[in-house]
């Protein structure tokens, strides 16, 4: 069944993500989801149609896990070893303490 549709889930995934590696983990996530769900299948449509918003409801939750990731931001500056400098730096190690 899954080499049979596997159009639909690629098709599906292409949509949401633009490198091929992350196309692979959608598809197998997708897979996973599919192999889960599968005995709650109460084939009230075709088997088609229910790949297809298996797919688009796993597709769906990558992209918000993913739009919400907090993005890491370094700061780096250089400090002189001057006196208001040193003064800086402890203030600095004081916040992180706390």
């Amino acid at each position: 069944m899954v080499q049979q549709h596997s159009p639909i889930i690629y098709k599906v995934a292409s949509f949401y993500v633009d490198q091929t590696q992350t196309l692979d983990d959608l598809y197998q996530e997708t897979v996973l989801n599919l192999w889960k769900a599968f005995p709650n299948f109460r084939k009230e449509c075709t088997v088609s149609t229910w790949v297809y918003r298996i797919a688009l409801n796993t597709c769906v939750s990558f992209f918000r896990r993913k739009k919400n990731k907090p993005v890491h931001i370094g700061i780096q500056f250089e400090i002189e070893d001057e006196p208001e400098d040193r003064e800086l730096i402890n203030k600095l190690y004081a916040i992180e303490l706390i």
